[in-house]
């Protein structure tokens, strides 16, 4: 008598899963192919790697803190901190909390090295980052209410920071060297914003501001500046030099405009136009005196003169009240109109 399956049926009738099928409930067909003729655990413990890869993947990334201190007196412990443009995104165990930039007081300690690096010196990173972009583009209000918006912030100069420059010739260029050294324990941001000079009248202008942040893991910083000769008869010295802000409002204008854009202007021009500003140059000074050159050893000429004017007009200067732009008179003594050159 042939043998009977449990169901009463006969053997080629009893309804079987492939071994491949075994696992649950998921399609086959969505598995990769090399993945298909596994046994059941196999493909669970398969899956399992995937969806930890996935998690991780469009999991947000950040940093765990050991806590971060708020401004307002309130600490978080545990957390995860991501950097924001205007501000943190803070991962709680019950949700994600957002926070301003001038919100933070300092993320202290992080578990991990990269992280420990941004401890106390996130939020300086993003207002370093915001000053640039605001003299990149010539907002100069914004600049200045960025610069008084943390204590930890420096013009120039600033306590527990010793700041050293000094002129180097670099890439064929006069060029200024800052470096700055952080004696205290506190993160601070030094500031050299635009119409920053070193050796006084006769020595040089920077025609890049910069902002350097020195953290817990950075106690040093120094960089490299292109500068402009202040005077036509400049001869700053090569030791060191006092970095001053200029008291004439009509040149920080000019050098905020000078220092705007992703490219700075041609440096002939650039240079004709701060050697105007006091309104004592002539045109015959460039001959008479002998050649006048740029930083970068550059020949400045007469021929300048209508793109160094465009450029007084962008700082909101009249090229006309420069006597360096006036026509001579002509034979008869009468002043001849309009502007020399533009």
């Amino acid at each position: 008598m042939p043998a009977v399956a449990r169901s009463g049926r006969s053997p080629r009738f009893e309804r079987t899963r492939p071994a491949s099928r075994a696992w649950g409930r998921v399609p086959v067909r969505l598995l990769p192919r090399g993945v298909r003729g596994l046994e059941g655990p196999s493909k669970l413990a398969f899956l399992g790697a995937l969806v930890v890869f996935l998690a991780g993947a469009v999991a947000p990334r950040g940093a765990w803190a050991d806590e971060v201190a708020l401004r307002n007196g309130r600490v978080l412990q545990g957390v995860r901190v991501r950097e924001r443009p205007n501000g943190f995104e803070v991962l709680l165990p019950g949700g994600t909390l957002y926070l301003a930039a001038h919100e933070v007081d300092r993320v202290v300690r992080s578990a991990r090295p990269a992280a420990r690096r941004l401890a106390g010196r996130a939020s300086l990173g993003r207002l370093a980052r915001d000053l640039e972009a605001a003299w990149r583009v010539g907002d100069t209000a914004k600049a200045r209410r960025l610069l008084a918006s943390d204590p930890r912030v420096h013009v120039l100069e600033g306590p527990g920071l010793s700041v050293r420059a000094d002129l180097v010739r670099a890439e064929g260029s006069l060029r200024l060297r800052v470096r700055v050294r952080r004696r205290g324990p506190d993160p601070a941001l030094l500031a050299l914003p635009p119409g920053t000079g070193a050796g006084g009248a006769l020595g040089v202008c920077l025609l890049r501001p910069a902002a350097l942040v020195l953290g817990p893991g950075a106690e040093r910083a120094e960089v490299l500046l292109p500068v402009l000769y202040a005077h036509p008869d400049a001869r700053p010295s090569e030791g060191h030099l006092r970095l001053t802000l200029s008291p004439d409002p009509a040149r920080r204008r000019l050098l905020a405009v000078l220092c705007a854009g992703v490219r700075p202007p041609p440096e002939t021009a650039a240079q004709l136009a701060l050697w105007t500003l006091p309104g004592r140059l002539r045109r015959e000074d460039l001959v008479e005196a002998g050649p006048r050159l740029t930083p970068g050893r550059a020949l400045v000429l007469p021929l300048h003169a209508e793109h160094a004017a465009r450029l007084l007009r962008s700082a909101g200067l009249e090229p006309r009240r420069r006597a360096f732009f006036r026509r001579p008179p002509l034979p008869g003594g009468a002043p001849a109109p309009g502007l020399a050159g533009p």
